[in-house]
């Protein structure tokens, strides 16, 4: 009578770990009537838990195996195996029945539907990815660039793992919008950022209007620069389709290589000195900065 009333599918194991219990909820959330388990092992690929990077946790991982074994009950988030075929998120609870003596006689495990949680975990994530991601050409944002910048560095103090911030800035951006509308110039926006994502072997950020950020794996000032010219090479191939033919831009990049125990803010000072020197040094051109922090400047204009 319990288990038929109980608000959460059920099932009763036995000390052989055979099925002695299986109420409607179970059959419902799981395709599997009474007659098709009772009886059976519960790890006789009927339900099939697996994790949710698809491993199976039938065996030695099995959590209700576990549960009698030291008799700590358990809960979690799996997958089980519907009749049908298709995989059901649950979860799961488990815990041992014993006798008042303290002998364990079986266990029992309840599960509910976990579909509606995991739909909207997926959709925080969704929402959460949306909000790190420019939406015009996909690549990372501002607060993408303050949590992967964080990252990159404490990889370098605690990984050995230097990298090189390379700052980058079309060449006359101005003109392209002014010339071929706001339209073409989006598209613009995105064939580039497509472009660094397609060559970059760390990761791209539009760090604002037609400015992009590249943070990449460097070991010294020779790879970053040669990582860095590659990318305004590759810009400088791209080819938009336009009214009147298509349209190609350039960029000038900053590079500065990571120094040791450095603040994100100084290192991105450092890009934008690098690259406001190949802005006058007549554009199209790579920089590398400087090693060491220089005395602050005015507020730049390079468009």
């Amino acid at each position: 009578m319990a288990m038929r009333c109980a608000p959460d599918a059920m099932y009763v194991l036995g000390p052989d770990r055979r099925i002695m219990a299986w109420n409607a909820r179970a059959e419902a959330l799981t395709g599997y009537g009474a007659r098709d388990v009772l009886g059976r092992v519960c790890s006789a690929r009927l339900l099939n838990h697996v994790d949710e990077s698809g491993l199976s946790l039938c065996g030695p991982r099995c959590p209700l195996r576990l549960t009698m074994l030291d008799g700590i009950p358990r809960q979690a988030t799996v997958f089980v195996h519907h009749r049908d075929g298709h995989l059901v998120p649950v979860e799961v609870g488990s815990a041992v029945l014993c006798l008042p003596a303290g002998q364990v006689v079986g266990a029992v495990e309840t599960f509910r539907d976990a579909s509606a949680t995991v739909a909207r975990e997926r959709r925080i994530r969704h929402l959460e990815d949306l909000a790190s991601h420019d939406p015009l050409t996909g690549v990372g944002n501002r607060r993408a660039m303050d949590r992967l910048l964080a990252a990159y560095l404490d990889e370098w103090r605690t990984a050995d793992a230097p990298f090189a911030a390379v700052l980058l800035d079309l060449d006359r951006f101005k003109l392209v919008n002014d010339r071929h509308g706001h339209a073409v110039g989006d598209r613009v926006l995105t064939a580039v950022a497509t472009t660094l994502q397609a060559a970059s072997r760390g990761h791209v950020m539009r760090y604002g209007g037609e400015e992009f950020l590249v943070l990449a794996p460097a070991h010294d000032e020779a790879e970053a620069l040669a990582i860095a010219d590659t990318l305004r090479r590759l810009v400088a191939a791209v080819r938009v389709p336009a009214r009147g033919g298509p349209i190609a831009v350039t960029a000038s990049l900053g590079v500065a290589l990571a120094g040791d125990h450095e603040a994100a803010q100084q290192l991105l000072i450092r890009a934008d000195r690098a690259l406001l020197a190949a802005k006058a040094a007549g554009r199209d051109r790579t920089h590398l900065a400087h090693t060491r922090p220089q005395p602050p400047t005015p507020a730049r204009e390079h468009r």
